[in-house]
């Protein structure tokens, strides 16, 4: 039942989609950070809505039917070698109005055989949008199927036969779907959901043909890395095909005595220089040519459908043993026993060991790359689940017809202090035009390296985070004659990268009564979630890594001036600070700098208001100078005797 108190409530409300998200912030994970505060859809295969109905409940009885409108909401996915179509169903109830208190409800089916890599490690939240007063879980399985569990126990169990019943009741439920930042694995309630071994997880021993029960997670990973035998054998064999021999030429490019420097080498030209090709047509099987790893490697692309057979041929090829991890956004969950995650859809790195010392690559989904052992803030200190191509394909051989067990490993994490941006500018003002000059020296490090060179190098950032990592220094209204020069990108972290940047902007001062007022804005510019607020909030929020930012600008004018007053604003607080300073240094200099660093990344509810004063500091910190001109006996040197 829901009740509504007022217009906004209908609106906000009365729409829905069905099958509901029942793991909103996983189900999200894919969409861009612009669209994070849209609708999740669990994208099921075949689903089919039984029914919905609505109704208006009175005071003491029904008070009749609602009118329910209903669409499909169609979506193509990429799922083993083709698209497969997803269908959703977006539901509206008519006639709410404010104040009225309604009932829904519904029915649904979605064919668990064609859904098997998504039930397997389901997570069921029950929190949501709205605050629930109580919420009540029954689930029914068939005994047959093995139903089960983890986390949050069952309130009452009903075995009745082959049937099951278990039943959970949860109340007071806090409504915080729209909270930014929020980490919602770490803080709220969830159960885990999914099945025994079923029919198709059953693998033969090669020699007795017995069948032993493989995992799910092992059978997801199983789809991904189904030809790796095939790529070794193919990589190590004696004749040669004419792609091997093509992939040999890009090898020869990178020569050397150590297999893995060479790996890294040519992993970073990969990630650096070539292409990315997206396989659409290849995946609406409208064009199945082969992938051709040699030519590929010889143009400088790669293609989607070759992100993995590639790199496992050619780590084969030098003689390596390889394992892949397979990791969880942080911000959506943590792998751990009890929940592995459905896994099919899991980015992976390639891990090879280097005298003890696990190296990571990951093979680039966009035209930028990164490097060796290069992780964005959202996998970086999380943990991955290693798949080991051999034990995936020994089925019960090496352990004694028992099921694979998982293996975790922590994803290694830069120290927070190499995680900077330094800017550093000498703006040169002419009053008379109002035209300002602006030469820069940028450095990029640690997070900032990965999140924002990508802006620089080919115009694009992550899609995942926030756009403002995409901001570059130039990319202001009005700019001309830009110029600018990309340093070298250090190949080992913390990836170091300078950049050198000159740019016209004009129409920036206003003058006034002998006062002018020089515009800075866009020039200052800190990456602040700004739509948080403090207000209702219930859940921590959380930084996207801790580390600094420091904007400094020598500003030089045409003339002597006078520093309308000196400013010295800073916002402290224990997880993060804010400070503002402004001098003049001499009659033609202002100096300014704004320095913004994070120094917890978890911020907790209780200091939720103080995050708020904090992020509108940053954000709405002013970017004007105001100047007027000196006294006489300033601008000019007292003459000597």
């Amino acid at each position: 039942m829901i009740r509504f108190d007022d217009a906004d409530a209908v609106r906000k409300y009365t729409s829905f989609t069905l099958p509901e998200s029942l793991d909103p912030t996983y189900d999200k994970q894919d969409l861009p950070f612009a669209k994070q505060d849209s609708l999740p859809r669990p994208l099921y295969f075949n689903t089919e809505v039984v029914f919905c109905r609505a109704r208006k409940l009175g005071a003491d009885v029904d008070a009749g039917a609602l009118p329910v409108e209903g669409r499909v909401i169609r979506e193509q996915v990429k799922f083993g070698i083709g698209f497969h179509e997803t269908w959703s169903y977006a539901i509206d109830v008519l006639g709410v109005l404010p104040g009225d208190t309604i009932e829904v409800h519904w029915k649904y089916s979605i064919p668990f055989m064609e859904n098997w890599m998504k039930f397997n490690a389901q997570r069921l939240f029950f929190n949501g949008a709205l605050h629930k007063r109580s919420s009540n879980l029954m689930i029914e399985a068939d005994g047959m199927q093995g139903f089960r569990h983890w986390g949050i126990p069952p309130d009452s169990v009903a075995d009745e036969g082959r049937t099951v019943k278990k039943y959970w009741t949860l109340k007071d439920l806090l409504a915080v779907a729209d909270e930014v930042g929020a980490r919602w694995h770490a803080e709220l309630p969830f159960l885990t959901i999914g099945t025994l071994q079923d029919a198709q997880f059953y693998a033969h021993v090669t020699r007795s043909g017995m069948a032993v029960d493989i995992p799910y997670w092992a059978k997801a990973m199983r789809l991904r890395e189904g030809n790796a035998h095939w790529w070794r054998q193919v990589a190590l064999k004696n004749v040669p095909d004419a792609q091997t021999e093509r992939m040999k030429g890009f090898m020869d490019l990178y020569p050397g005595t150590d297999p893995i420097d060479r790996l890294r080498r040519m992993h970073s030209a990969i990630a650096t220089t070539f292409d990315y090709q997206l396989d659409d047509a290849w995946y609406d099987n409208k064009d199945r040519d082969n992938q051709r790893m040699g030519d590929q490697l010889l143009d400088k692309r790669l293609r989607e459908i070759s992100r993995y057979d590639l790199y496992s041929k050619l780590i084969s090829m030098l003689r390596l043993k390889y394992y892949t991890a397979y990791m969880m956004d942080a911000r959506v969950g943590a792998l751990g026993l009890d929940w592995l995650s459905p896994v099919w859809n899991n980015e992976w790195t390639f891990l090879v060991n280097d005298n003890g010392t696990p190296v990571h690559l990951h093979p680039k989904r966009t035209r930028f790359g990164l490097l060796p052992d290069e992780m964005p803030f959202y996998w970086e200190g999380t943990r991955a689940l290693v798949g080991d191509v051999d034990k995936l394909w020994a089925d019960g051989e090496l352990g004694d017809k028992k099921p694979i067990e998982p293996e975790l490993i922590p994803i290694p994490k830069l120290l927070p202090a190499v995680n900077q941006r330094s800017i550093d500018m000498n703006v040169d003002v002419d009053l008379s035009t109002g035209e300002l000059k602006v030469r820069a020296n940028i450095l990029l490090t640690g997070q900032w390296s990965t999140l924002t060179r990508s802006a620089y190098l080919f115009g694009v950032v992550d899609s995942s985070a926030h756009p403002g990592y995409g901001h570059r220094l130039y990319d202001l209204a009005g700019a001309t004659d830009v110029q600018v020069e990309l340093g070298e990108v250090q190949q080992m972290p913390p990836f170091r990268m300078p950049i050198k940047v000159s740019f016209t902007l004009p129409g920036r001062v206003l003058s006034k009564d002998s006062t002018w007022t020089v515009d800075l804005s866009g020039l200052f510019h800190h990456v602040v979630d700004s739509t948080f607020t403090a207000e209702g909030r219930d859940l921590s929020y959380w930084f996207d890594f801790e580390g600094g930012d420091e904007v400094r600008a020598r500003v030089h004018f045409d003339r002597a001036v006078q520093l309308v007053s000196d400013t010295a604003v800073s916002t402290m607080q224990p997880f993060a600070a804010h400070y503002v300073y402004t001098t003049q240094p001499d009659p033609k200099t202002i100096d300014r700098s704004s320095v913004f660093g994070v120094y917890a990344p978890k911020v907790e509810v209780r200091d939720a208001r103080d995050l708020e004063i904090l992020i509108r500091a940053v954000a709405n910190q002013s970017a004007l100078l105001r100047v007027k001109a000196p006294p006489a006996d300033l601008a000019s040197p007292v003459p000597g005797p």
